[in-house]
């Protein structure tokens, strides 16, 4: 059985709110719908990287996709550790 968690007002007021500014950032600097997926998918990488300690075994799975793909994707997006 999955526990339940319970999601405040406040948590989806922040989450809705900083969304937006990325999705209005990633509309704005976009000039096709390619480019603006790619740019999503580049981002979302690095947030999960980020939450994950650069774990890239972890970031993979949760990502859904293999670690070695993880890597090209990396290579493809120019995504390097800060």
């Amino acid at each position: 059985m999955v526990p339940t968690v319970q999601i405040t007002e406040k948590e989806v007021n922040n989450f809705t709110q900083s969304s937006t500014a990325v999705s209005e950032d990633l509309l704005s600097i976009s000039n096709s719908f390619q480019e603006f997926k790619e740019k999503a998918e580049r981002a979302f990488i690095i947030k999960q990287l980020k939450a994950n300690n650069w774990n890239m075994s972890k970031t993979a799975d949760i990502l859904g996709i293999q670690r070695s793909h993880l890597y090209n994707k990396l290579k493809k997006y120019d995504i390097e550790k800060d």
